[in-house]
């Protein structure tokens, strides 16, 4: 373990118990602040209907539009999460995620038919929000460490380590040339949902958000590969 991991760990361990010490406040090392954005450019492969395949290089924002507190939790609406670009087209639309966390810095991912219901649900104050998120949901919880797993426990049981993200490797990535990011040697984590007909890849870096995003399809084509460029108001 380097010298400069350990020190992000502790700075981030501190943050994650002021934020929460704080009642409802934001685990620091995700900097998931309403107006935050990040910018991504890499290439996409897809395969036409006409069984033709097709590249082309796209410019891809995440941002978050909105963030919603209550206790024990905290959401932000983010439109565009990097998963968007499974299976994506140059003009596919960015639609909205809800990226949750609780007073223990786990992370729940939550997308599709779920993001108005859960959000109504923290907005009304008479909602006691049981059973608002379950383990099968959740994308990582801080702080993280090589091994870990998230997601249904009869998957994370599997001896593989598929059909679940996984903390698959940590070290430290050069982040340079990156508009809002300080040049230098960041901790990073790479995180990996497995199947057998496909693979994604997110790279985390505590403090910034996600560097790096990756999706394979193992049959007809349909592939991702995209690289943090800029961030703003994080």
């Amino acid at each position: 373990m380097t010298r400069i991991y350990r020190l992000w760990m502790a700075c981030c361990l501190l943050l994650v118990v002021v934020g929460v010490a704080q009642g409802g406040g934001m685990p620091a090392p995700f900097p998931l602040i309403k107006g935050a954005s990040w910018t991504y450019r890499g290439q996409l492969k897809w395969t036409t209907t006409a069984h033709s395949v097709r590249q082309a290089a796209i410019t891809w924002t995440m941002e978050v539009t909105d963030v919603v507190h209550r206790t024990p939790y905290a959401a932000a609406v983010i439109r565009g999460f990097l998963t968007d670009l499974a299976w994506a087209e140059p003009k596919t639309p960015r639609s909205d995620s809800l990226l949750l966390w609780d007073s223990n810095a786990r992370y729940y991912l939550l997308q599709g038919d779920a993001v108005p219901r859960i959000l109504k649900r923290l907005r009304d104050q008479h909602d006691r929000l049981e059973g608002l998120v379950d383990a099968s949901q959740q994308l990582f919880a801080f702080p993280l460490a090589c091994g870990q797993r998230f997601g249904d426990p009869a998957l994370v049981a599997r001896p593989d380590g598929w059909y679940c993200w996984s903390v698959e490797d940590q070290g430290t990535v050069a982040l340079d040339g990156i508009t809002g990011v300080r040049k230098g040697e960041y901790p990073s984590f790479r995180l990996a949902f497995r199947t057998n007909p496909d693979h994604q890849v997110l790279q985390f870096v505590p403090g910034v958000g996600f560097s790096a995003y990756s999706y394979v399809h193992h049959g007809t084509v349909a592939e991702a590969e995209f690289k943090l460029v800029a961030t703003h108001g994080i």
